[in-house]
């Protein structure tokens, strides 16, 4: 088995959250010690639609370049495991904060809904 190209560039750090399918990590680029996040898949058992749903989403994720999106940067294709790594974003989640707080003025929801549109919208 070929060693990993990603793992050749990337040192996988802490769990970050975790899905159905993937799992989401911090990574830091070993050339630069840039962290970023990586979601990866383990397509071990991945027929040939899913992996082609897999490609499908890679190639909408890069062309999704938006202040409000979190942006994109690469691909590993590899022989068990896909990687996506992505900026990575520091601060919590926005349903958490959202829950957290008691009241929200007019002006606080008009301003956060205005920055979900704006994505919305770009990606329509």
């Amino acid at each position: 088995m070929s060693p990993s190209k990603f793992l050749s560039e990337f040192e996988l750090k802490e769990e970050l959250g975790k899905g159905a399918f993937s799992v989401v990590k911090r990574c830091v680029k070993l050339s630069t010690g840039e962290a970023f996040a990586v979601k990866i898949l383990n397509t071990r058992k991945m027929n040939t639609r899913e992996r082609m749903k897999l490609e499908r989403e890679a190639r909408i994720c890069r062309l999704l370049v938006h202040p409000n999106i979190v942006q994109f940067f690469s691909v590993f294709d590899e022989t068990d495991y896909f990687y996506m790594v992505f900026e990575l974003i520091t601060g919590g989640e926005l349903f958490e904060e959202i829950t957290l707080r008691q009241k929200y003025s007019e002006k606080d929801a008009s301003f956060v809904m205005q920055k979900i549109l704006d994505a919305v919208f770009y990606c329509h």
